[in-house]
């Protein structure tokens, strides 16, 4: 009797197990299907159900279901800005794509590392990826195809190579991909991207028909996106009702979705457009939210953009401090772009030189017969390249030494320059002043004997005279402006400037007094770069108004003047004997200096002098 009741009792385990399994499976590609649809219209909702997907494949242990769970998850962590989990998620699905041989949802997993990598700009490998992506979907599925040449574009254009990013677009746009709207929409997008720093008609014409597609698609994280481009775009265009239209309407679906980096751009452009309308309240309101809830969804670049633009707003709100801050944020977070600007531009060298070596060994492996060919081309190469950087190093050495000569004639200018000023300001005070003292005392003894208003008269106009000589005396002298704390010097600059040239001078100074702590050096070579730059914008910038800012930091000082004068092309301006100087003295302080100037708007230049 126990013989037959194992048997059954296996039998009956047996099939509840398969029965199990089978309704797992049914589970779980509900769980996909759901994923779809709501992968691009609620991401909590996304991540909820790939997380619960990811579980269940795993206990069924079929691999094929596993693959797509893993695929979901590692998507929806990428959309969502968690870089980490996503390239986790997306090694395991790669692993398992190998294992079972699914070209398909290979070609999409590279494709998805080549944009992981691109985020973390590691432009070499985003490249080889998006290739091996390339290669794998060419045969199997024309949508991925699209998404992978889209996604070359934006590598492109974050590399600066415009050219080969449009011609990337315009090569998937040739094709007949009708049906594939999503992608289309994404492509147009890309172009209106691209186009709108130097036609802002292109742009618009790009977005608008990415809109007019992306309405026609359940696809609310790209049709947030590209509403929020618009609204961007209609800011620069001058036109707020529609920009706000745009913009709201993208926050309605950045919101819907959970897509909380789109919401820090749009908070960003309502920040603009309530700048724009005067209604500074509203647009610190919408900067701070930009920052402070959303910017850790957003790249450094971006961040440092938002820094900026509050700091302006809170400096022209009267709010210095706050101003102070968000500036400090930005300087540090630019220097630090700066450097990334430089990899930059290392990957993408590395990226021509690592393909044009992959070709070279697949011309050499497919024709051996032309190895001999092959090696006196190297040879001529490689004699080619060693006569350049012999050229380049003569040159280079031949370039410095031209700087050093002028870097000495510069040095001895500024010394002659200081010898001559102190001679003219000690013939100023003692020359031309005891002169015009002597002048006064007789006119005062005269007058002492007879009442005459002329002789009072210009009696009263030489004491004007003697003190604007004294003034100016001490403005030259080297030996006044050491013994004289430096914030009497620039109330006297201010002064000075404010009478002769009739402009409008602020001072700010955080803490107060601070600045009077400097080394006699510093205090020195601080002060002529500020006559300096103080007279350039009086006699070039044709400005009203001229704003100086003193914050002094823990490791630095920075000085920062801003004029609303009509600007000039930074690119395109050569640096005068006066610009030279300043940039002389600042570097001798082991300093800092940057020029930012936009046309009919003004110039703001920004130094920095480390303490240490």
């Amino acid at each position: 009797m126990k013989l037959v009741k194992q048997p059954f009792v296996f039998s009956v385990c047996c099939f509840f197990c398969i029965s199990l399994i089978a309704q797992t499976k049914k589970e779980l590609i509900k769980l996909h299907q759901e994923f779809n649809e709501t992968v691009f219209t609620d991401f909590n909702k996304a991540l909820k159900n790939a997380t619960i997907a990811v579980s269940l494949s795993k206990k069924i242990k079929d691999k094929s279901l596993l693959l797509t769970s893993y695929s979901n998850l590692s998507e929806i962590f990428y959309l969502k800005k968690e870089t980490d989990s996503a390239y986790m998620y997306n090694a395991s699905a790669i692993t398992l794509a190998l294992d079972i041989s699914d070209k398909e949802q290979l070609a999409k997993r590279y494709n998805l590392l080549g944009s992981i990598e691109k985020r973390r700009n590691n432009y070499s490998e985003s490249l080889k990826n998006y290739e091996r992506a390339l290669k794998l979907a060419h045969q199997n599925s024309k949508s991925v195809v699209f998404n992978i040449k889209n996604n070359l574009a934006r590598l492109y254009w974050a590399t600066g190579d415009k050219i080969n990013a449009k011609k990337s677009l315009q090569e998937a746009l040739k094709q007949d991909y009708s049906i594939y709207k999503n992608e289309i929409a994404d492509a147009y997008n890309i172009l209106g991207v691209i186009c709108l720093e130097k036609n802002k008609d292109s742009s618009l014409v790009y977005y608008n028909k990415a809109y007019y597609l992306a309405n026609s698609s359940r696809n609310n994280y790209l049709k947030s996106t590209i509403t929020s481009n618009l609204g961007y775009l209609y800011l620069y265009l001058n036109d707020y009702p529609k920009s706000l239209k745009y913009l709201k309407e993208s926050e309605i679906l950045s919101e819907e979705i959970h897509d909380k980096s789109s919401l820090h751009y749009i908070n960003i452009s309502l920040g603009i457009y309530y700048e724009r309308k005067g209604d500074l309240k509203n647009a610190i309101k919408k900067y701070k939210k930009a920052i402070e809830e959303y910017g850790s969804y957003v790249d450094d670049y971006q961040k440092s953009k938002a820094y900026w633009t509050v700091s302006g707003v809170f400096y022209h709100s009267k709010k210095y401090k706050d101003a102070y801050l968000y500036l400090d944020a930005f300087l540090e977070l630019n220097e630090k772009i700066l450097n990334l600007e430089k990899k930059k531009e290392f990957e993408r060298i590395r990226i021509q030189y690592e393909v044009e070596k992959k070709e070279n060994k697949i011309a050499l492996l497919e024709k051996e017969n032309e190895v001999a060919k092959v090696r006196k081309k190297n040879i001529l190469i490689s004699f080619i390249s060693t006569l350049i950087l012999i050229t380049v190093f003569i040159l280079f050495y031949r370039n410095k030494m031209k700087k050093q000569k002028q870097l000495e004639k510069i040095h001895q200018f500024l010394a002659g320059q200081e010898k001559e000023k102190n001679r003219i300001a000690l013939e100023l005070h003692d020359g031309i002043g005891g002169e015009l003292a002597g002048i006064k005392h007789i006119l005062t003894a005269v007058n002492s004997n007879i009442e005459n208003t002329d002789i009072k008269k210009v009696t009263e106009n030489i004491t004007l005279i003697t003190n604007e000589v004294r003034l100016l005396s001490h403005t030259l002298s080297a030996n006044y402006i050491l013994k004289t704390p430096f914030t009497h010097l620039i109330l006297e600059l201010k002064n000075t400037f404010e009478i002769s040239k009739n402009i409008e001078i602020n001072i700010h100074i955080y803490p107060k007094n601070s600045i009077n702590e400097l080394t006699a050096n510093k205090k020195h070579h601080l002060y002529r770069i500020l006559q300096e730059l103080i007279h350039n914008s009086c006699k070039h910038s044709k400005c009203k108004r001229i704003d100086l800012s003193f914050t002094n930091h823990i490791k630095y000082l920075s000085l920062i003047i801003e004029d609303d004068g009509i600007g000039f092309n930074v690119e395109n301006k050569v640096d005068g004997i006066g610009l030279l100087n300043i940039k002389e003295r600042v570097y001798k302080m082991n300093g800092f200096i940057k020029i930012e100037s936009i046309i009919d708007k003004g110039t703001l230049i920004l130094v920095k002098i480390p303490h240490a």
